[in-house]
């Protein structure tokens, strides 16, 4: 995997959007996303994702897992199912890690609004603030 599909940049490297690359460096860029975000999917667990590949579900890595599928979707590289599918495991995720911000930050800008709610109630109108709890 490229050092961006978890990192700052989570599906894409630091500072680099392929929407806004032109011609060769665009089309390297975008295949080099269609293969991490292959390899994202492909590590997920029942519930989510882990640490490390058959490790038990993380609020945390699942909630980078979720928001490089914003990113993913946003680039046109999945479609809504599949977004809509990994929102609602890691709603349930939420549900048993029910003090994770990151996770309903995550939740929050994927669309989830009983996720987005939640931070309401807990006095966080942004959820890039929750993010940094």
């Amino acid at each position: 995997m490229s050092p961006g599909i978890l990192g700052p940049g989570v599906l894409f490297p630091a500072g680099t959007n392929p929407l806004l690359l032109a011609g060769t460096a665009r089309r390297r860029a975008l295949a080099q996303a269609r293969r991490d975000l292959t390899s994202l999917l492909a590590l997920r667990g029942s519930d989510g994702w882990g640490w490390t590949e058959g490790s038990p579900a993380s609020a945390e890595m699942t909630a980078r897992a979720l928001d490089a599928l914003v990113q993913a979707k946003g680039a046109g590289l999945t479609d809504a199912v599949t977004l809509q599918v990994v929102r609602q495991q890691a709603e349930l995720l939420l549900k048993k890690s029910p003090n994770s911000p990151v996770l309903a930050a995550a939740l929050a800008r994927a669309g989830a609004p009983a996720a987005a709610l939640r931070l309401a109630r807990a006095g966080v109108n942004d959820p890039a603030e929750a993010a940094r709890l």
